[in-house]
């Protein structure tokens, strides 16, 4: 395990899948805010080349925006190899990025609908309604879940092995 001293990740390097938008964007920010190098994997190139100029216009830090299909295990390889070869080392791995084959789901991948926009419906009636089920009384934010992969990825979370962590203001155990 690399050794990162006050949960600071400075010369250690991240690999994050689907860090083109939401949760995967905000743990690419996160680590580079920690100092981590950060190699931004996702295939949405326009998304990911975003997250890169993000993290070096705005936090002065070391990016890779890497086009990465995690569906094709070629894609994940090349990745992962090009992300070595740009910054000497891997140290942590978010595999953020999901996905479901089109043929299994029925429908094209270049469709794709938000998370927030399944449970809401995308209405503004359907956002109030979910808010008002979460025991927090809001919708987490990607910023968070974000914090918590940081924890882990720090020697504060050095004896956490094994556990499934629920990141989720509460709704599970309503």
């Amino acid at each position: 395990m690399t050794t990162n001293r006050n949960e600071n990740f400075t010369g250690n390097v991240a690999f994050v899948t689907g860090a083109a938008s939401g949760i995967g964007r905000a743990a690419a920010l996160a680590f580079a805010r920690e100092g981590a190098c950060v190699a931004a994997a996702d295939v949405s190139e326009e998304g990911n080349q975003e997250t890169a100029r993000l993290i070096e216009e705005q936090q002065g830090g070391r990016a890779l925006a890497v086009r990465c299909d995690v569906m094709r295990a070629a894609d994940v390889k090349a990745a992962l190899a090009k992300t070595v070869e740009a910054f000497g080392r891997l140290d942590f791995t978010f595999n953020n990025a999901g996905g479901h084959r089109a043929e299994e789901a029925g429908s094209d991948r270049g469709i794709r609908r938000g998370r927030v926009e399944r449970f809401t419906g995308g209405t503004a009636e359907g956002r109030a309604k979910v808010i008002a089920e979460e025991p927090v009384g809001r919708m987490g934010k990607p910023e968070e879940i974000a914090a918590a992969v940081l924890w882990l990825c720090s020697d504060a979370a050095a004896f956490t092995v094994g556990h499934a962590m629920v990141v989720d203001g509460g709704q599970t155990i309503q």
